[in-house]
């Protein structure tokens, strides 16, 4: 406010002392080209009396003082009297001057002699013009009494333009800041209200879409971050399993071997221990290939080669495969086909999938219980199968934990089974490159496991 109230007193102060001097320099300056333009008239002229004429509307029309002296400096028109000064183009003070002459005298501009020659005549006259300078003094006494009324005007308008420059401009960059300030601190819940089409608008506008870019990209970060963390948690949780499960089997095989080697004890027959030994490195080897084919599935090693083919046809096979350990159990097994089922998937994988939860059913069932295996395919070439097996359930606190890698409902029973923990995982695993939806449920009877492969997902991955 301060440096606008100086800025205009500044300025009217300038206009105080300069208008009254540039109107000046332009009176005079006018003044002067009409005097000339006299003069040339005057010059035409025959006798005194014409020039009197032309003197007399020129002082009408220039609203000045003009009169004629002789080469002498005496004054011949208007009215006889004193002499001039010549030297400094100054009117000399008339003989006969009132007491109204000083005034006069005042309100005139320096005088500017011409001199001329009347036409035929030969004799020499100086014009002596004198321009109005009343107006200029009217201006600046004008300009001196209203000073003081701009200068109140001036300090009023400028305390109007802070507080209105303080409203519109000032709080909302107040505003725009404190967001900024959260902002700067992580904090993405405050907002700028601001609604104007200028710059400051858009800045509002540019600082909340930056807020919302920001916000949403530090979930997505942190989305990451925690998704890294758990999948490092389970890495860890995965090695410490798998050297869990491996630790047991070793140390029972290297105290088999030491037993045969030294020949004491029960170990004198060691064929039976060498059988054992065999059982649990088979049981070691089938643990080590399925953490390799997981490892391979994760890093992308193995990829699922995607074809189409017969996935009723597929079924059947595996069945037919894993026919035996079914009748070994005494199980009964019932089979809802259809005869054709033409979709898209790696007959690897899901050779792998369907054989392993046959496994899982005839080891968790009792003897003489049964195994049901259906299949279907809709209109739209969705695959829909589900194996149910009877006479066992699982705690519904364990559910969600099946398909975890090396979880066991029961360890001791599993490793009775042969089971490493891993079935359900690969299982989970596989399903997933088809994107298929998938599930576990306890029935009236059993267990069932059902997934549903759907077409139009897998062909996108296909091609």
């Amino acid at each position: 406010m301060a440096l606008l109230v100086a800025a205009c007193s500044i300025s009217v102060l300038c206009m105080a002392k300069y208008i009254p001097e540039t109107y000046g320099s332009q009176l005079s300056e006018r003044l002067q080209n009409e005097a000339q333009e006299l003069v040339q008239e005057l010059g035409e002229c025959t006798n005194l009396e014409d020039c009197y004429a032309l003197v007399d509307s020129f002082s009408l029309e220039m609203d000045a003082l003009a009169s004629i002296n002789d080469q002498d400096g005496y004054l011949i028109y208007p009215e006889a009297g004193g002499k001039i000064d010549m030297s400094n183009d100054t009117v000399a003070v008339m003989k006969d001057e009132d007491e109204n002459s000083q005034a006069i005298e005042d309100e005139l501009l320096s005088g500017i002699m011409f001199p001329f020659t009347i036409q035929n005549a030969g004799e020499r006259y100086i014009l002596e013009v004198h321009g109005n300078s009343s107006p200029i003094n009217q201006a600046a006494s004008a300009i001196q009494e209203t000073l003081p009324t701009i200068l109140t005007g001036i300090f009023i308008l400028s305390i109007l333009c802070s507080l209105f420059y303080s409203h519109y401009i000032t709080n909302p960059i107040i505003e725009i800041s404190k967001v900024s300030e959260r902002m700067a601190g992580l904090d993405f819940s405050m907002k700028s209200d601001l609604k104007r089409n200028d710059e400051v608008g858009v800045l509002s506008e540019s600082l909340n879409a930056l807020s919302g870019n920001l916000e949403k990209t530090l979930h997505e970060l942190e989305s990451e971050i925690r998704k890294e963390k758990e999948l490092e948690q389970k890495q860890r949780n995965f090695f410490a399993s798998a050297s869990h499960d491996l630790k047991t089997p070793i140390a029972i095989l290297i105290g088999h071997l030491n037993g045969i080697l030294d020949g004491v004890g029960d170990y004198k027959n060691a064929k039976p221990y060498i059988e054992r030994s065999i059982a649990i490195a088979e049981q070691m080897n089938q643990l080590v290939q399925s953490l390799l084919f997981i490892a391979y599935v994760e890093n992308g090693t193995v990829t699922p080669a995607f074809e189409k083919s017969d996935f009723a046809e597929l079924v059947r096979r595996s069945v037919g495969e894993m026919s035996c350990l079914i009748e070994d159990k005494g199980q009964q097994l019932s089979i809802d086909i259809p005869d054709r089922a033409i979709c898209w998937f790696d007959n690897g994988m899901m050779e792998r999938v369907i054989k392993n939860l046959i496994e899982n059913a005839v080891k968790y069932s009792p003897v003489k219980e049964s195994i049901a295996i259906s299949m279907s395919q809709d209109r739209n070439a969705d695959i829909k199968f589900e194996i149910e097996n009877t006479g066992v359930t699982i705690p519904n606190d364990s559910l969600p934990n099946l398909f975890e890698p090396f979880y066991r409902v029961d360890a001791s029973r599993s490793k009775e089974n042969g089971g490493n923990g891993l079935g359900m995982y690969i299982i989970k695993t596989l399903l997933e490159n088809h994107e298929a939806s998938y599930g576990i449920c306890n029935t009236d009877n059993g267990v069932k496991f059902q997934f549903c492969l759907t077409a139009s997902k897998i062909h996108k991955k296909s091609i």
